[in-house]
């Protein structure tokens, strides 16, 4: 086949096949299930090589067969021009690209959020300028170590080494025996915190403090909103944090947002509707809860939540907790465990029921019920 700009692109990932170029013998294109690159088939010394040039989504064809004519007629005076593995090396940045792109079409869309804020945010301005085949050991510690939380700085250690993975296996940008810079790199996330449901009177403790900061200027209307919405509909951080408004539907009550399972349609109550009446709309932002940075939603809230945890003199919680307080608190009152479930996004109920917490308040109201109906029906009541 005589190869060219527009049957290149028509050339998709599929079944591991070559398809080499009439017009320069030794140059074409590699297709396997995940990528499609140019390659050229060469010899040098008496030896046959095969080298990747890139991918097609990358090089230019024109600069991709030039740059093939170049090795395959410096082979022939014996010179291996692709010893130059710098040449025509992506960054980091168009490598992480090219995965978050394949990762959209098999990954949940929160997932993907999550993974684009950690890269945007700690990742990318570090790494992303540099050829992936710069980047050292000492690179992602430098990473690493300005990021704070155990947990974060594993998050990382995890996404830069996907990256790699992909560069080397998926793409061959890399070659086999390129070692990986976060071999050997253990950050080890701290194990989880019990997960806690708060009590009534710490949530009002909490509100109190909360409004008073937010009348003084300490918390901004919408960190502070976001906490109350996340408590009123049981919504993870991550759903609330990049809530937008067009999956808002204030006349019809509703709201859509998208989880780990997918999207899910929520029901307003009164005390949402408010909450969202009361949000200030940003122009030019897109997200009910925008940040400092333009255009940008929230990105941390633990620091201040510290802050107003401190000042309502309440033990210390996650913004989990707040999703978690709100299941628990529907189920204590008599909510269905199906409707609960619906609300969370639980794609199993065992989930759900993981909500079904007794504090020692709880167990302390239970017994003196069920000590109550005893004495009624042994008649000493």
């Amino acid at each position: 086949m005589k190869l060219n700009q527009r049957t290149v692109a028509s050339i998709k990932p599929g079944p591991r096949l070559i398809v080499w170029d009439d017009s320069l013998p030794g140059f074409g294109v590699r297709v396997t299930e995940g990528s499609v690159s140019y390659i050229v088939d060469f010899r040098i010394s008496g030896r046959r090589r095969r080298v990747a040039l890139g991918s097609t989504t990358l090089l230019k064809f024109d600069a991709a067969r030039d740059r093939a004519g170049e090795i395959i007629v410096a082979g022939r005076k014996g010179v291996d021009l692709t010893l130059d593995e710098r040449r025509g090396m992506p960054t980091f940045k168009e490598v992480w690209e090219e995965m978050i792109a394949l990762d959209r079409l098999q990954r949940a869309p929160a997932t993907i959020e999550d993974y684009e804020d950690r890269a945007n945010r700690l990742i990318l301005p570090d790494l992303g300028k540099k050829l992936i085949c710069d980047v050292t050991p000492a690179h992602v510690e430098k990473v690493v170590a300005s990021a704070t939380g155990e947990r974060n700085k594993a998050y990382i250690v995890a996404l830069i080494k996907k990256t790699f993975n992909f560069a080397r296996d998926k793409k061959h940008y890399l070659p086999e025996t390129h070692r990986n810079p976060t071999g050997g790199m253990k950050v080890r996330a701290k194990a989880a915190t019990t997960a806690r449901a708060l009590e009534a009177d710490d949530i009002a403790k909490f509100g109190i403090a909360l409004a008073e900061m937010e009348g003084s200027g300490e918390v901004s209307p919408w960190l502070a909103n976001l906490f109350r919405l996340s408590l009123i509909c049981g919504l993870r951080p991550g759903e609330v944090r990049t809530l937008t408004w067009a999956k808002v539907n204030l006349p019809k009550r509703k709201l859509t947002v998208v989880g780990k399972t997918g999207e899910r349609e929520i029901h307003l109550t009164d005390a949402a509707v408010q909450v969202l009446e009361a949000t200030p709309r940003v122009q030019g932002c897109e997200y009910v809860f925008a940040g400092r940075r333009y255009g940008q939603p929230i990105a941390a809230v633990h620091k201040v939540l510290r802050k107003v945890q401190e000042k309502a003199e309440v033990e210390r919680f996650r913004p989990y907790d707040l999703r978690h307080s709100a299941a628990t608190g529907a189920l204590a009152s008599g909510a269905d465990l199906a409707a609960v479930r619906a609300l969370l996004g639980h794609s199993d109920l065992r989930t759900t029921q993981g909500y079904l917490h007794a504090s020692e308040k709880r167990q302390r109201i239970a017994a003196e019920r069920a000590a109550a109906f005893g004495r009624r029906v042994l008649g000493d009541g």
